[in-house]
């Protein structure tokens, strides 16, 4: 099988860097390509001894500019209404972090330190409604087809926009999606999932996730 495995940056393979390996080691093809490719290149060094097929892709593609600037705005506010929920009262860091990342014409929720659960919840509904409304894009189903992976692996997912639009093109076609996220933690302090894939995995096994109605959340061992 061809798997189709997008990190955010080198880096990341220190957190499944075992998983690329055993995924080749067992015979399958792994295309392995970054959204920034020139961040902590030192990560690559992981894989340096690894057998199997493995191979280096230059570049993921991007949503067209216009759904980029819409995509990353209505995801930031997002990012920053989740926290006025009275469940993070006392985490105060995590909202004054969301709310730098705010941008036009979505500013003035600075000005809110907190809501109640009604509103952040009819607020997250909303922007839900307009993830969903952020299309398909033709570019990255392409580049999806060309490659013809029996499943499409994203991390961390709950941060990378780019990799939110690459997992719709990947649902459109058909093709399975998973998300890996490196500790149960960050869908906490560093963001959320925004549309769901076929599978999400940790790899920690400190905590289980389950979401309601869902057994597609797993925890994985780390090595």
């Amino acid at each position: 099988m061809r798997v189709l495995f997008v990190m955010a940056f080198p880096g990341f393979l220190r957190y499944f860097d075992s998983t690329i390996r055993l995924l080749a080691e067992r015979g399958h093809t792994v295309y392995l390509v970054f959204n920034r490719p020139y961040k902590e290149l030192n990560g690559l060094e992981t894989l340096d001894d690894a057998d199997g097929d493995i191979r280096w892709l230059h570049e993921v593609p991007v949503h067209d500019l216009t759904w980029q600037v819409i995509g990353s705005r209505c995801r930031r506010a997002a990012d920053y209404v989740r926290y006025l929920s009275p469940a993070y009262d006392d985490s105060p860091f995590l909202r004054d972090v969301a709310r730098h990342g705010l941008k036009p014409p979505f500013r003035f929720l600075g000005r809110w330190g907190t809501l109640t659960e009604a509103r952040t919840e009819r607020l997250m509904r909303m922007f839900a409604h307009v993830e969903a409304a952020i299309p398909s894009n033709r570019r990255l189903e392409r580049f999806v087809k060309k490659l013809k992976p029996g499943a499409v692996i994203v991390t961390p997912f709950i941060t990378g926009e780019p990799q939110v639009d690459l997992v719709k093109s990947a649902q459109t076609l058909g093709v399975p999606t998973g998300a890996c996220i490196a500790s149960w933690d960050n869908l906490t302090t560093k963001g959320w999932i925004r549309v769901q894939p076929d599978m999400v995995a940790s790899g920690t096994t400190s905590r289980r996730m389950k979401r309601p109605g869902s057994t597609r959340c797993r925890a994985t061992a780390s090595s």
